[in-house]
């Protein structure tokens, strides 16, 4: 079985050329914990048999695929094991220059995106604050994060903090645990081509709303997600998931928001009452949140994020113990969850900042090995 090696270049010069083993899979790119770092996609490569698979190809050793991004070209090649790489790659490179260099080809583009998204809002004034915060310069280039011609609403302001990875806390890899669940859709770089050509493809903005959210560029996911719902106001699922996208950014009031117009359209929404439960005790409206966890455990007593829901509370008021017990009935009955809500289940516990005293916890991570073996987090130390 051969290594997987990368070669970088940028503007048509080797900026990095580096061979990794494939055990499973590696992710590559500007996901959040890549093996290596580029900007402008995320690419997931995996082994099937003696076999490598990456873009929709299988490579057997010797084969390579490229992948072409605008100055940027990424070559993955299924190499011999122990391949003797080339003069330019003994040299050593400094990951952080690598990064700056492409940061200035890219960031020229960024600021005139921003700039011409926030000069299409109606009454927009200047501001020093960055439109997508931290994350502009992470996101992928072809999300078309730049495109106003919808006329999408602008940020929300935040009620609370991010959700972030907290590895060096807690010392146990939650955030690559999440990350491992992760498919890449294969489907996102012809939608993204489809969404250029026509930004009322809205099942295209779909495959690329989820992208950006299922690769933690959460304000990239509550942009698309916005267009959605501002062209179907009755489109439940684009407003589920863009309160779920406002809610990792730590815009509670405006998530809120979302799940009383989904509550008032369907009352028995179970997401809807879990997320308005969770949104208003970060609102600090206690009395409103325990009204919609009553109903929640009427309507859906035995549902999975039923216990998720009672264990946030019980993190909340500081009852660790019965919120891990919480948990792990949630992570015994996920089964009755679809992919997609198993994945939140996942995402809830690695990133949500009300679980982060119990990350460290042992009996939490002795309830993950016993309902998810081998899959579990693992030690970062």
């Amino acid at each position: 079985m051969g290594d997987l090696n990368i070669q970088l270049r940028l503007n048509g010069v080797v900026v990095d050329d580096t061979t990794l083993p494939v055990r499973s899979a590696v992710v590559l790119g500007d996901f959040p914990g890549a093996s290596v770092l580029f900007p402008g996609a995320s690419v997931r490569v995996r082994r099937v048999g003696k076999d490598l698979h990456a873009l929709g190809r299988g490579l057997k050793e010797g084969e390579s695929v490229t992948l072409r991004l605008p100055t940027i070209s990424v070559e993955l090649r299924h190499t011999e094991p122990r391949r003797q790489r080339g003069a330019f790659a003994q040299a050593v490179i400094d990951h952080r220059f690598l990064m700056a260099m492409v940061v200035v080809v890219l960031v020229g583009t960024w600021i005139d995106a921003v700039g011409a998204w926030l000069h299409r809002q109606p009454g927009a004034a200047v501001t020093t604050t960055p439109l997508w915060r931290d994350a502009a310069l992470e996101q992928r280039a072809t999300l078309n994060v730049s495109d106003g011609r919808n006329g999408a609403m602008g940020p929300p302001p935040l009620d609370g903090p991010a959700h972030r990875p907290d590895k060096y806390a807690t010392q146990f890899g939650y955030w690559r645990w999440l990350n491992d669940s992760v498919l890449v859709d294969q489907r996102l770089a012809d939608a993204d081509a489809r969404l250029l050509a026509d930004p009322e493809d809205t099942e295209s903005r779909r495959i690329v709303a989820k992208a950006a959210y299922n690769s933690g560029h959460y304000d990239a996911a509550a942009w698309h997600y916005a267009q959605l719902v501002e062209a179907d106001e009755l489109d439940a699922n684009a407003a589920l998931r863009l309160a779920w996208a406002l809610r990792r950014d730590g815009a509670h009031r405006a998530e809120r928001d979302l799940y009383k117009k989904l509550l008032d359209r369907e009352p028995d929404h179970v997401l809807a009452l879990s997320g308005m439960v969770m949104s208003e005790i970060r609102l600090g409206r206690p009395g409103d949140a325990m009204r919609a966890f009553d109903a929640l455990q009427t309507i859906a007593p035995d549902h999975p994020y039923t216990d998720l829901t009672a264990s946030f509370v019980d993190a909340h008021l500081g009852n660790e113990r019965q919120a891990v017990r919480s948990l792990a009935r949630a992570l015994e009955h996920r089964e009755r969850l679809d992919r997609e809500m198993q994945l939140e289940l996942k995402r809830d516990i690695a990133i949500d900042p009300v679980f982060a005293s119990l990350r460290g916890r042992a009996d939490l991570r002795g309830a993950l090995r016993r309902h998810l073996g081998a899959a579990s987090p693992r030690a970062t130390r």
